[in-house]
């Protein structure tokens, strides 16, 4: 019940502030990213209507392909007052790989009953200028992946590629402030220390630079050495692996880890990189 509320009043506090693009040219997203700028998009519209108590785009939302937009639907109509115990069942519903409910989903029923007597509102709750895919809508999206870290309800490949898609969200959204928080997400998601030093850079801040284009390299250089320690919900880089130019999963097939290494060892300390 904790880890809901959390997430709903981080998700309700929202203020401004695998693959990579090969350039940062002008124009919009490329087109392998266009189901995220579709996301983000949506995540930032059902945010925007519910600020009025508008119900129309989070009804919509709880039908959604993407789980990240039944999610932030259901969150979101539990702020504009839908009780808990169906906002809980929504959510549980909406985790990745999972699938859009049944034409005849009963809590998607009771979401749209409840929906018929919500009064919209003149003045919005929360930031005055409107919410975009760029801020609100990136930063909606990390704090779902972050919360399914949290709660570990899918399997650790699956929290693993939630970590390695967030690059392709944040080129998705076409901002620069995206790319920039993003890379620090990742940073947090990761041994920072390592990436700081093997990118020579002086400190966080550095490496992040104005939009985050080393960090994303880096993980784009490496992903395929980068497991995840189920205990931490982070993802830690192979080096065995990385020096036999052979992809985590390959290489200890033959190589397993030992009792107290890799995803088997004590968790670590994580440092704050914000």
């Amino acid at each position: 019940m904790r880890r809901l509320a959390g997430l709903v009043l981080v998700v309700a506090a929202l203020t401004p502030a695998l693959l990579l693009a090969d350039d940062e040219g002008a124009g919009g997203p490329p087109s392998r990213t266009k189901e995220q700028r579709r996301v983000l998009d949506r995540l930032a519209e059902i945010l925007e209507d519910t600020s009025f108590n508008k119900t129309k785009s989070a009804l919509a939302g709880l039908r959604d392909a993407s789980w990240a937009v039944r999610a932030f639907a259901a969150i979101r109509l539990g702020v504009v007052g839908l009780d808990e115990p169906t906002v809980r069942s929504l959510r549980d519903a909406a985790r990745p790989g999972s699938k859009p409910p049944a034409a005849d989903d009963a809590k998607v029923a009771a979401a749209e009953t409840f929906a018929k007597d919500v009064k919209e509102t003149k003045e919005k709750s929360g930031p005055e200028r409107k919410a975009t895919a760029g801020d609100e809508g990136i930063r909606s999206y990390a704090s779902l992946v972050r919360n399914e870290l949290s709660v570990k309800k899918v399997p650790a490949e699956e929290l693993r590629a939630l970590i390695l898609s967030l690059p392709a969200f944040a080129e998705a959204a076409d901002d620069v402030r995206a790319r920039n928080f993003i890379a620090r997400e990742l940073l947090a998601l990761c041994e920072s220390d390592r990436i700081v030093k093997e990118l020579s850079a002086k400190d966080v801040n550095a490496a992040v630079g104005e939009d985050g284009k080393k960090v994303f390299e880096w993980f784009r250089s490496n992903e395929k050495y980068l497991y995840l320690h189920p205990k931490e919900s982070a993802l830690h880089l192979d080096v065995a692996a990385r020096s036999d130019a052979t992809p985590t999963d390959k290489y200890r097939e033959k190589n397993p880890w030992a009792a107290d290494e890799g995803p088997n060892a004590p968790p670590r300390k994580r440092r704050e990189t914000k």
